[in-house]
């Protein structure tokens, strides 16, 4: 009986081993499927070198320039701000005569032209200027707050005692700068203060209101110089308009 089942499980292996060696012999007769290449094996394409991305850098002068701009209207806001304003009268004045010659056809020496340019930008840089600088303080200091009433307390402050007051004074130093005497000067703003101040509110009192209401005080002087290129052109060709009698004083 041991004998028979010895000689079972002997024959039950040899089956299985004739099955195994019969599905190898199977799998061997067909063709190997081509293995995937991994990612990791795919050749790297070149590296190509990064686009160089242009920077825009300012030059070192104009960085000065503009920092040194900066620092001269923290530190000296007087200085800046009457440079600005003598410029603007110099240029204002420049745009008049060449008005005058296109449209009048009016030439004068070219001494006299340079000689008035150059005294109405003396006139903006050392009296406008610096007067309009602390004349705005001041009326911050009057009529403090961006309310409307002390929006429109400033402005009339400055259109009734600072317009017609500043009129005259260019008239005056202008024409004391090109040569002539104080009666001169005395005749030309009694001849044409008034109507120069009545030209003026219809200009300058809408403007401050702006000025006074919106732009802080630090900049209102630069406002005013921007504003005054315009004015100061009409001033220039008001100034130097029918003279009258040139009297030495």
């Amino acid at each position: 009986m041991a004998a028979a089942q010895t000689r079972g499980c002997e024959s039950m292996r040899l089956l299985i081993i004739l099955i195994l060696s019969s599905l190898c012999q199977t799998a061997a007769a067909f063709p190997k499927a081509p293995q995937p290449k991994l990612i990791c094996d795919a050749p790297r394409p070149l590296a190509l070198p990064r686009p160089v991305v242009a920077v825009h850098e300012v030059p070192l002068e104009t960085g000065l320039k503009r920092r040194a701009i900066r620092n001269l209207h923290r530190g000296s806001p007087l200085i800046a701000k009457s440079a600005s304003m003598g410029l603007t009268y110099g240029l204002a004045d420049i745009t008049a005569q060449v008005f005058a010659l296109v449209v009048d056809g009016k030439t004068v020496p070219l001494a006299d032209a340079v000689r008035r340019s150059v005294s109405l930008t003396a006139v903006g840089l050392l009296a406008v200027g610096p007067l309009l600088t602390v004349w705005f303080d001041y009326l911050e200091r009057l009529f403090p707050g961006s309310s409307k009433r002390a929006v429109v307390g400033r402005t009339l402050m400055d259109q009734v005692v600072q317009a017609p007051f500043m009129i005259a004074l260019i008239f005056t130093l202008s024409s004391l700068a090109e040569g002539h005497g104080l009666a001169f000067c005395a005749e030309k703003v009694n001849t044409k203060l008034y109507s120069t101040w009545v030209s003026c509110l219809g200009v300058w009192a809408p403007a401050q209101l702006l000025n006074q209401g919106v732009l802080p005080l630090k900049y209102r002087v630069y406002f005013q110089a921007v504003l005054s290129f315009f004015w100061d052109a009409y001033m220039s060709i008001v100034s130097h308009s029918v003279q009258p009698v040139r009297v030495k004083f």
